[in-house]
């Protein structure tokens, strides 16, 4: 009789088991968040001068929350060059994590380019990641393609990437 009770007891409590994961449709769970808005610079990832090597023919300005990197030596790019700059800007982790670190190309627009090479000083060393409070820098070059007319590199924006 025992033994028929707890086989009863233990259906029934299956069965409720089961009714109520059924009856479950939906769930929301409320958290808080809160994100901080910095200055490009003390951001986890932030774009700075080049510290001691920064190229003087570019400038970087942290205006709006943003980096704005300027080439005021390309006000007059010929066509069918290259310009580069060794040391345009640099990429500070804030992170308490290493990370590596890659930027997409500015793909051609009326004839101009820009890609981004990640070094450590010296520059022709390989880029194997970037430690906590380290800082590397950027060489950057601009294309200018053979027969492109009066162009300029138009303010555009490029991406960095951090993976850990």
């Amino acid at each position: 009789m025992k033994s028929r009770l707890l086989g009863i007891a233990v259906v029934l409590v299956a069965l409720a088991v089961i009714i109520n994961a059924l009856a479950l449709e939906s769930a929301e769970i409320t958290n808080k968040v809160s994100i901080d808005v910095v200055g490009n610079a003390a951001a986890l990832i932030g774009i700075t001068a080049a510290t001691g090597v920064q190229d003087p023919d570019v400038t970087v300005t942290d205006t709006n929350k943003q980096a704005v990197i300027t080439l005021p030596a390309l006000k007059g790019a010929q066509a069918a060059s290259q310009y580069v700059f060794d040391a345009a800007f640099a990429i500070k982790n804030n992170s308490g994590d290493t990370v590596d670190i890659s930027i997409d190309p500015i793909t051609p627009a009326g004839g101009v380019g820009v890609t981004f090479e990640v070094s450590t000083l010296p520059l022709a060393n390989p880029f194997a990641g970037l430690a906590p409070g380290e800082e590397a820098w950027v060489k950057m070059t601009v294309t200018v393609a053979e027969g492109a007319g009066s162009v300029s590199l138009p303010t555009t924006n490029f991406k960095v990437h951090a993976n850990r």
